[in-house]
């Protein structure tokens, strides 16, 4: 290693430090690319459940549901990303890191599936209420259930985009 450092020396004369690794282009392009989309699909994942808490029948509740493991994705995704186009040698955050924290990341979205699933946001069970009407007093109403419609859509959006994020 010291005979590889010696013989790269700059304009200068000092030796030039080479990393100990340095990742293949296709390797780190690759890895740097999947990381911009799961930061793409971590924004999204949060609009969505933004819109659901503030229109949506659920509330907040939802909302604070979905928003640490996601945000959690986003702050890892956005780190992996600048170490990735900053470290020399074009790599990332150590790999043990990676999966220890890909692992926590996977098994908190797998948790908000199953809560999803467990909500019936991702079945047909609001089918049901499309259509109703309702009486209070002396007046009667229709209710298209449209707010339930879209909760059920919204939450199989945020399923399926939490399904391509893991």
């Amino acid at each position: 290693m010291e005979s590889q450092q010696q013989q790269q020396v700059a304009a200068g004369g000092t030796p030039v430090r080479v990393p100990k690794y340095i990742s293949p282009k296709g390797m780190w392009v690759s890895k740097f690319i999947l990381r911009v989309l799961a930061i793409v699909f971590d924004i999204v994942i949060m609009a969505i459940a933004g819109s659901m808490a503030e229109h949506g029948v659920l509330g907040p509740l939802f909302y604070i549901i979905i928003f640490p493991p996601v945000a959690l994705s986003l702050i890892w995704n956005v780190a992996e990303g600048i170490c990735i186009l900053a470290r020399g040698g074009r790599r990332g955050i150590h790999p043990g890191a990676n999966v220890a924290l890909d692992l926590i990341i996977w098994l908190a979205l797998t948790v908000i599936i199953i809560i999803l699933w467990l909500m019936g946001l991702t079945s047909y069970l609001y089918d049901l209420a499309d259509y109703s009407y309702g009486y209070y007093g002396y007046d009667s109403y229709y209710y298209d259930g449209s707010d339930l419609v879209a909760a059920r859509d919204k939450g199989r959006a945020i399923t399926g985009l939490v399904s391509l994020l893991m």
